[in-house]
């Protein structure tokens, strides 16, 4: 069975146009809805193509086409236009960019989380004297917000530990998790007396640093 996100007889946001999107990472046929009422545009789908198939998040200002294909990364669909304001749902080709994300994009975002954890360990002085050795994973849910973070093993200082959670549990990233990128990660952070290089200042200087191995 078919169906339409939303039916607009108006069409009165252009394909070109730029428009401000605040759609959270939910089930596909509800962030199509939405999509629906922000755009005006319709949305063109057979049902069992949703099923079980969950939305990126889509924040900030887009045309509805860019929009959309964001939507909708990872889901194993794609958008064509049939008309200037609608749009239909189909399975992407395998292997196609809505199906598998580069290569290089998952590396740069490993790069992105193991500099965003270098910051919150430099933000914290405990963590930042880098006295211990710390072994952790983290996930990310699809925003990119730590939803799950553990220690491999304890540090011996309780409190320590607690720390190191709930300051890993406090994570952000700055856009959403790649398509096709696996979880969890798993980081070392090794003490000074290693000799492994820290990137924060040295104790005294206000902070300390850390080195992910």
């Amino acid at each position: 069975m078919g169906r339409a996100a939303k039916q607009s007889s108006a069409g009165s946001h252009a394909a070109s146009a730029g428009i401000v999107f605040d759609i959270d990472a939910q089930p596909l046929d509800r962030a199509l809805e939405a999509f629906g009422a922000v755009t005006g545009q319709s949305v063109i789908y057979n049902s069992r193509l949703t099923e079980g198939r969950i939305s990126r998040p889509v924040k900030g200002s887009y045309t509805p086409k860019a929009a959309l294909d964001a939507l909708i990364e990872g889901t194993g669909l794609m958008a064509r236009y049939t008309a200037a304001d609608a749009l239909v749902l189909v399975q992407a080709p395998a292997g196609s960019a809505n199906t598998m994300a580069p290569a290089a994009a998952l590396q740069r975002y490993r790069g992105l989380v193991q500099s965003k954890i270098g910051e919150t360990f430099c933000a914290d002085t405990r963590l930042a004297a880098g006295d211990r050795r710390v072994a952790f994973r983290i996930w990310f849910d699809a925003s990119g917000r730590v939803e799950r973070a553990e220690l491999l093993d304890s540090t011996g200082d309780r409190p320590f530990d607690s720390t190191v959670v709930d300051s890993l549990q406090r994570i952000s990233m700055d856009e959403a998790l790649p398509a096709g990128m696996t979880q969890p990660f798993t980081m070392l952070i090794m003490p000074r007396s290693s000799g492994q290089a820290w990137h924060c200042p040295e104790p005294g200087a206000g902070s300390s640093g850390h080195s992910p191995s």
